[in-house]
């Protein structure tokens, strides 16, 4: 909340998470909605400010990215993501 811009090349994962919002946003982002097994549930491209959004059933994992990120991925529904995902430690 607060920023200008999220970077291209970071990403925010909430969890346990099944919904977000955009309040207080400035820009626009892309949610991806993964399950416990990281498999891609849904993708929420474009979720403008002062938006909610919710993961469908069985949601787990929240993904959220700089809007468009997720579409240049190629990210889609039933995607697995479990190799993908290296959190940075520290």
């Amino acid at each position: 909340m607060f920023r200008q811009a999220l970077d291209p090349g970071l990403a925010l994962l909430l969890s346990p998470c099944n919904s977000v919002h955009t309040a207080f946003m400035r820009f626009a982002i892309d949610v991806v909605y993964l399950d416990s097994q990281w498999r891609v549930l849904a993708v929420r491209s474009g979720l403008k400010p002062w938006r909610m959004s919710w993961g469908p059933r069985g949601t787990r994992h929240t993904l959220e990215l700089a809007a468009g990120v997720a579409n240049t991925l190629g990210w889609r529904a039933g995607d697995e993501l479990a190799n993908a995902l290296r959190p940075i430690k520290g």
